[in-house]
């Protein structure tokens, strides 16, 4: 009989159910501060279960034994944040997409190649959404439909709507390709050239000459007016230019209108062109500048506008591989629709070079911690994009550090190499900020480029961080060093 109450345990056994391996879903899986997120529950109960983003505990409300809800604390870090639910010895956790500096209301809609422009503001109308800007083609020449420039692009006002749920209630239309936060990022006297080795490139031949180097920026005033020759005169310097747009007034005045709040000094776009290809004070000398306005006077680069400049500067070079964008701009909030149009761009040969930030290094102190975050689109986990921290010159030792401005920190784990960024003199003016370190690593992207015209993106950004001068500092300040021309291309 023994074998019989064997069997009866094992088919009691058989019937009881497996442990649910625990999970959590977020609704809506984006969210601006203060907006409430619902957490649903798998394998755990919502009594008694804890929630933490990051190391911090956040308060929750139980809406019925599988459902929390939580408003997202307004000291929460912009960006990708992990959502952790925590229950005796069972965890699970999540990814919520926390929106930090963007314009309340605004959202920018992406539609899919091909679709009836009138039917998709009809359907996007249905939501309670307000076009602010009606959507037009990004890259009308484009008819590769993997190309995300392909599609068209508009600005809703979502009318009150908190952004997370329109974002969710957007991507769920079949016509739209990307639906992504109105980002409301900012463009924020040494031997910069010796110090990189630039001249010794200089010897070797290395000029950039048939390259492109978009500057997406706050334009480029020019003496005389851009457009009126292939090559203007440019803070002082000469640059080879080639006409371009002007996405904040839509128009082609590219006058760039800036003025450093804090410091009162003039000008971004402008010394930036020059310090990428400016026939004296240039990294590449002899490539081509093409000027295209995305940043306002105020310094405020809106993602809708920045999205069409860079499909726009796409446009321009119809050999990709001999493009080289400039992106001395960016914040806190990642932008899909932009990291996929660049990710495109990068596997059709365009370079890229990307400011890393200028938030500084993470803060201790005491029990108070805070952690630099991250500055898009420096930070997208894109193979061949170059992320460009700045570096500052003792005046004493001449020995190189990085910047106390520049980003650096556990979170800045992007950064691909440093440049000169302090103490810049451009004109009569000078300029501090890894926007200025960037064109200079632009500018070397555009020499190996003119050296090596079959290399992938990919392949130039490994060269150009083994030939990077090591300097005594972690990756999460200079990446892989010093950006180094003195022997390479």
């Amino acid at each position: 009989m023994r074998w019989i109450g064997l069997l009866l345990l094992a088919l009691l056994t058989a019937c009881i159910p497996p442990s649910i391996p625990p999970s959590l879903t977020l609704l809506p899986p984006q969210a601006a501060r203060g907006e409430t997120v619902t957490v649903r529950l798998k394998g755990l109960s919502a009594e008694g279960t804890r929630l933490f983003i990051g190391t911090a505990e956040v308060p929750t409300q139980k809406l019925d034994p599988q459902t929390l809800t939580f408003s997202v604390p307004q000291d929460t870090p912009a960006g990708p944040q992990t959502v952790q639910a925590q229950s005796g010895d069972r965890f699970a956790a999540a990814t919520l997409g926390v929106l930090g500096e963007v314009v309340p209301n605004q959202l920018v809609v992406t539609v899919k190649s091909g679709t009836n422009l009138g039917e998709a503001q009809k359907q996007i109308g249905a939501l309670g959404f307000r076009f602010i800007q009606a959507l037009q083609p990004l890259n009308p020449s484009s008819s590769d439909p993997n190309d995300p420039c392909s599609g068209s692009l508009g600005v809703v006002d979502v009318g009150g709507k908190p952004l997370g749920e329109a974002l969710a209630e957007l991507d769920q239309l079949n016509i739209v390709y990307r639906a992504d936060p109105q980002s409301a990022g900012g463009a924020g006297g040494v031997d910069h050239l010796g110090a990189i080795g630039a001249p010794a490139a200089k010897l070797r031949n290395r000029s950039g000459k048939g390259i492109t180097i978009a500057v997406l920026d706050t334009g480029l005033t020019t003496t005389p007016t851009a457009g009126a020759s292939p090559t203007a005169t440019v803070a002082g310097d000469t640059v080879n230019l080639q006409p371009g747009f002007n996405f904040v007034d839509n128009s082609t005045d590219l006058t760039d209108d800036f003025v450093n709040p804090s410091s009162q000094t003039p000008l971004h776009g402008t010394p930036i062109a020059v310090l990428a290809a400016g026939a004296k004070l240039g990294v590449a000398p002899q490539a081509t500048v093409l000027p295209v306005k995305v940043c306002d006077r105020n310094g405020l680069c809106l993602a809708s506008n920045v999205v069409r400049g860079v499909c726009y500067a796409i446009g321009q070079v119809p050999d990709r591989s001999k493009l080289v964008l400039n992106l001395s701009l960016g914040g806190d909030t990642p932008v899909g629709v932009l990291e996929a149009i660049l990710g495109y761009a990068l596997s059709k040969g365009t370079l890229v070079a990307a400011a890393g930030g200028n938030q500084g290094p993470d803060i201790h102190d005491g029990a108070l911690v805070k952690l630099t975050p991250r500055h898009y689109p420096a930070a997208h986990p894109l193979p061949g994009l170059v992320a460009v921290a700045a570096l500052t010159q003792d005046p004493l030792s001449g020995q190189w550090s990085p910047a106390g401005f520049s980003s650096q920190g556990v979170n800045i784990d992007y950064l691909d190499i440093a440049a000169p960024g302090q103490d810049i003199a451009v004109g009569q003016y000078v300029y501090e900020g890894t926007s200025f370190a960037t064109p200079l690593v632009a500018g070397a992207l555009a020499l190996w480029r003119e050296a090596n015209p079959g290399l992938s993106p990919s392949e130039i950004e490994v060269k150009l961080k083994a030939a990077a001068t090591p300097l005594p500092f972690t990756p999460q300040q200079v990446g892989a060093g010093m950006l180094n021309l003195s022997s390479q291309p």
